[in-house]
Parts: structure tokens; C-alpha cells; sequence
């Protein structure tokens, strides 16, 4: 029992952690979505300063793909902030959640990296070795929290079927 206490409190931690950062993202998104669907090709004049080519990197984020895979994700982490909370309401009350949450997180991140690195208007996602392992390095980042909650929930499950 005490073993299901201390995976289930520390998975509780963990989802808060995850709300919170959920949170921050839904605000950051949310302050983003007027340029994010209505881009000014004013604002890719820094790039071009850097020496990359803005009229490329503009008619990328002024295209459909690029608007529905900003809105799935604004939508998703609504729907996942939401089920975080439920999950720490259930926690709150000893009670393991469903892990679901967790796996469609990962799962969304997997697919987001898939398309930023396939739909790279730069290439150098494609193109070199340390682009590429930047990329897949913030996805991983992204993804420990979920993981830990996802592995504190299941030991906790265990430990429960362990006592029955």
C-alpha cells in the first residue's frame, strides 16, 4: 500500500507539472493565433536579416497545413489540460486516473515532429545532423513529463493489483 501511495503522489506532482505547462502553452497559442493564421510578411524581415530566405519562410506559415496542425494542437492541449485536471481530481481521491491522456501527448509530439521535419521550408531539419538532432532533442524534452507521470500511474496500478 504504501508503495501505491508514494507512485500515485508522485504521479499527482507530475500532473500538476504538466497541467501548468499545458496551461502556459494554451496561453502562449492563444496569443499567437491571430499571427498564426493571418501572418504579416513584415514580421519574417528578421529572418531575411539572418540571411534566410523570409519570402519562403512566409508562404510556409501562410499555408493550410501549417494553420490546421497550430489548430489540432490548440484544440488538443484544451482537451488535455482538461483531462489533467479530472486526472488530479481522481488522484486527489486515491484513485489511479486513466493513463490515456499521457499517450495521446506523446503520441501528438511524435506526429508534430514528423511533420516539422517533412515540411521544413528551410530543409535544414532534413539536410544536416545537428538540425536534426535539435529537433528531435526538444521533442524528447517535451515528452519526459508525460512519460513520468504515464510510469508513476502504472506502477501505482500495479502495486494495486499486487495487494488484490
Amino acid at each position: 500500500m504504501i508503495e501505491r501511495e508514494k507512485y500515485l503522489k508522485r504521479a499527482k506532482t507530475w500532473n500538476i507539472v504538466l497541467m501548468l505547462l499545458t496551461a502556459f502553452t494554451i496561453l502562449m497559442n492563444a496569443a499567437a493565433l491571430s499571427s498564426t493564421l493571418n501572418p504579416q510578411r513584415s514580421a519574417y524581415d528578421t529572418f531575411e536579416k539572418a540571411g534566410m530566405d523570409a519570402d519562403k519562410m512566409f508562404q510556409h506559415a501562410n499555408t493550410l497545413p501549417v494553420k490546421v496542425m497550430f489548430i489540432l494542437g490548440l484544440a488538443l492541449s484544451i482537451c488535455l489540460v482538461v483531462s489533467y485536471f479530472l486526472a488530479h481530481k481522481k488522484m486527489a481521491a486515491d484513485e489511479i486516473p486513466t493513463k490515456w491522456p499521457y499517450l495521446v501527448l506523446i503520441g501528438w509530439q511524435v506526429i508534430d515532429m514528423l511533420f516539422n521535419i517533412v515540411y521544413d521550408p528551410t530543409g535544414v531539419n532534413l539536410t544536416t545532423s545537428r538540425g536534426m538532432l535539435s529537433l528531435v532533442m526538444m521533442y524528447a524534452i517535451a515528452c519526459v513529463v508525460p512519460v513520468v507521470v504515464y510510469y508513476n500511474l502504472f506502477h501505482a496500478e500495479k502495486s494495486t493489483e499486487q495487494l488484490s
